[in-house]
């Protein structure tokens, strides 16, 4: 896949989700911009930024932001977090399935029978036939491709040094953050109802990819510009 069709950048446009003016954070001093990638611990991420002093923006407004700081700043680097892309696909597409396909009654939680019920080859080839289904499924190259090109990216994997590793390098205040959030895992546990259905979803897709070498290799074929990138990213932790 080398670009999105434009009726679903209208889409994501229309739904919140214009990536050439994406939802940022700037650093209190205008030098570094986070580009924010869903599945990418965007919400850990921005918690931490955000109590570190930095501003939530849009490609449109750092411009006005950096004018109205006294030094006069430029922004000199810009933050991306890759992932995995089997990894990120398999946690998109459990929060599109718990987000839109599953009851919202409270305390509702979905069990490995329903989904066996439920799944068969028809909806096994839509699934693997579409892929993507919405930002949490969209290729992360799409959300920094267009970012400041010029700029130098600083890259970050998403692993279990990922917090250790951006608040040592970025000078981060962790102070605020719960105590099991201060290192990143690829599925920060929590007790929410959420947090316990979509956990659910995600073993049992993880599964069956795992036991289907042809779904892999689907995922990986249609993100195959995201490994590319993350083949070619020189990485600050590892």
């Amino acid at each position: 896949m080398h670009n999105l069709c434009p009726e679903f950048k209208q889409k994501l446009k229309e739904q919140g989700y214009d990536h050439s003016k994406v939802g940022s954070l700037l650093n209190p001093v205008g030098t570094k911009l986070y580009v924010d990638i869903p599945k990418n611990a965007s919400s850990f991420v921005s918690e931490l930024l955000w109590n570190s002093g930095w501003i939530h923006t849009t490609e449109e407004e750092v411009k006005v932001v950096i004018r109205a700081l006294k030094d006069q700043s430029e922004i000199n680097e810009i933050v991306v977090i890759l992932r995995d892309p089997v990894d990120r696909w398999i946690s998109g597409i459990s929060q599109y399935a718990m987000s839109y396909l599953l009851p919202e009654t409270e305390g509702y939680v979905p069990t490995e029978q329903l989904f066996n019920d439920y799944y068969n080859q028809l909806v096994e080839k839509l699934l693997f036939a579409t892929i993507m289904f919405d930002d949490h499924t969209t290729p992360q190259y799409y959300f920094i491709q267009d970012i400041y090109p010029e700029i130098p990216r600083k890259y970050y994997k998403f692993t279990e040094s990922l917090s250790p590793s951006l608040i040592e390098t970025l000078k981060l205040n962790p102070a605020k953050l719960p105590e099991d959030t201060k290192n990143i895992r690829i599925e920060i546990p929590d007790r929410t109802d959420s947090r316990v259905r979509k956990r659910v979803i995600v073993d049992f897709i993880n599964d069956k990819i795992m036991d289907n070498a042809k779904l892999r290799q689907k995922i990986k074929d249609f993100y195959k510009k995201d490994y590319d990138l993350i083949e070619q990213a020189d990485f600050v932790n590892v």
